[in-house]
């Protein structure tokens, strides 16, 4: 039966990276570990849009020319969204280079993504809490920064998600979920 307590919105949340390998969460509520993870900071009232694609192929059998199978043969997950707070972590997930300590600069080689990061999505819903973790993801498209006086600059970023060791690309977790699965 319907539930509809259990609609939820992403009312805040956070979007984290670290190293690859860093210690994966393992629940959608402990806090992870300052030292490792980078928080980006504020995101535009667009939030996170997640998707998932897949590109398939058909089988033909000479029989009839019915389709026996359906193959796939490319299938990604990305994340993307726009951060609105100019941090050293923003533009550093942006531009791919770190920011100096010394003068605030960033040197800027456009083709250069970061490498690969762990990311980590949380979302919150009152005391409903939604965690998205890439073990390795990638920065794969960059949007422009637009320089206006009637809005906050904005860096879009678009990562796509590769399998980690465990093989998987992407584990979600519901912290309201966990007594009724």
């Amino acid at each position: 039966m319907a539930d509809s307590g259990l609609v939820r919105v992403a009312i805040t949340g956070a979007v984290s990276f670290a190293p690859v390998g860093t210690e994966a969460p393992t629940d959608a509520s402990t806090p992870l570990d300052s030292e490792d993870w980078r928080d980006v900071g504020y995101l535009s009232e667009d939030g996170v849009v997640e998707a998932r694609e897949r590109s398939t192929e058909n089988i033909i059998a000479w029989q009839n020319a019915s389709v026996v199978r359906t193959v796939t043969t490319e299938a990604t997950i990305t994340v993307n969204f726009t951060m609105i707070e100019s941090n050293p972590n923003s533009l550093a997930l942006f531009y791919g280079e770190e920011v100096s300590g010394v003068d605030g600069s960033v040197e800027i080689t456009p083709a250069n993504s970061g490498g690969r990061r762990a990311v980590v999505i949380d979302y919150a819903d009152g005391e409903s809490l939604i965690r998205l973790y890439l073990p390795e993801a990638e920065v794969t498209e960059v949007g422009e920064a637009n320089h206006t006086s009637n809005a906050a600059i904005g860096y879009e970023v678009t990562l796509t998600g590769y399998p980690g060791a465990d093989g998987w690309s992407a584990k979600k977790w519901f912290s309201d979920l966990v007594e009724q699965a």
